[in-house]
């Protein structure tokens, strides 16, 4: 009976070992045969991808191609001459990303091209994650741009601190971890792998590159509204981490001599009587109070005067993107995410702020 069960932990140990072995190899032939992240791996930034994206949103090339260099952001690659260019990061969510578009409609592309008419050795590498409000705007901060050091980074910022504070527990959908937690699993590229097929079995990830998330306005009842105080930002209590955060931004900025330039956030909804009748919604996140389309621009208004007024505080370059770019359906496909046409006036716009505040100083 004792030899019996001496050979059956002998060969529990043996196939344990062997398991423990065969993950070492695939451990270190993922890590030879891969592309491995080169920042932060809480950092959803994977490099060389190449995927066709299909869609039927409205004003959206209905065929477009999404692709990353080696540092996983969408644009070039760095260039090797690193320090002979005009090197800007743009830092932001979906908005900034864009991963709808085509990477040569992508808004940071239009704005490196039309750049390079003036400076030639300019680049622009879009670092924009889906998900991401301003906290994850300081770790993109804090573990990218101490890293590479660009000219300037460019950060759209807004709507997603916006969602912070209308969801029931302050959380938003993100690819990313806090900063609390340790990434040191996320490390392994094949723990990564097998996180990746996990959310995907559940369901936690997009598993379809087609799109269909035309914005239809819902009408609503005006018995079903919240009532708000007559300071908005008491409706805000996610408001203070995000002037918190812009502020620890900018002091990361001065500690690695980077310029930082801010924009405010565009969007579908105004304070008209258009959207007095229309529910207030951000459709990736649930909200925890009912508000007509009108009052979702009042709220997202007091982020963007937050934040003028801090850069005007703090002395640093904020521009008011937000009133240049019409609440118009020719500019959107939801009430935030740009269409082609949308996408090339915040080039245009972000192109006359970048000359005006940095370049021709």
């Amino acid at each position: 009976m004792g030899d019996s069960l001496r050979g059956i932990a002998t060969k529990v140990v043996l196939s344990l070992f062997s398991i423990g072995l065969s993950l070492l190899l695939i451990e270190v032939g993922m890590r030879l045969l891969l592309p491995q992240p080169k920042f932060d791996t809480r950092l959803p930034y994977y490099p060389y991808m190449n995927r066709t994206v299909e869609t039927d949103l409205n004003g959206v090339t209905p065929i477009s191609n999404f692709t990353t260099n080696s540092w996983g952001f969408r644009g070039e690659e760095p260039p090797d001459d690193w320090d002979e260019h005009f090197t800007i990061v743009t830092v932001g969510g979906s908005t900034t990303i864009s991963q709808y578009l085509d990477d040569e409609n992508v808004w940071t592309a239009l704005l490196e091209d039309s750049l390079q008419e003036d400076y030639e050795k300019t680049w622009v590498g879009n670092a924009g994650i889906d998900g991401h409000s301003s906290r994850g705007n300081v770790l993109v901060m804090e573990q990218v741009i101490r890293d590479v050091q660009p000219d300037l980074v460019v950060i759209l910022v807004g709507v997603n601190d916006l969602g912070l504070s209308l969801s029931p527990d302050g959380s938003i959908y993100s690819t990313t971890f806090d900063e609390d937690e340790a990434p040191i699993l996320f490390k392994s590229p094949l723990f990564r792998f097998a996180w990746l097929m996990r959310n995907v079995l559940l369901g936690d990830v997009v598993t379809s590159v087609d799109a269909h998330d035309n914005y239809d306005p819902i009408p609503v009842d005006p018995d079903e509204l919240s009532e708000l105080p007559d300071d908005l930002s008491e409706a805000l209590p996610q408001l203070p981490i995000f002037e918190e955060n812009i502020n620890t931004i900018i002091d990361i900025a001065d500690k690695v001599d980077v310029d930082v330039l801010f924009l405010t956030q565009p969007l579908l909804y105004d304070d008209s009587k258009e959207w007095e009748g229309v529910l207030g919604e951000t459709p990736w996140i649930a909200h925890n109070i009912t508000i007509t389309g009108a009052t979702y621009w009042q709220l997202l208004e007091v982020y963007d005067h937050t934040l003028l007024d801090i850069c005007e505080e703090r002395g640093a370059y904020c521009y008011d993107l937000a009133e240049q770019v019409p609440h118009d359906w020719d500019y959107f496909y939801d009430i935030a995410h740009f269409t082609d046409a949308g996408s090339a006036k915040v080039a245009s716009e972000v192109e006359i702020a970048i000359r005006e505040m940095i370049l021709e100083q």
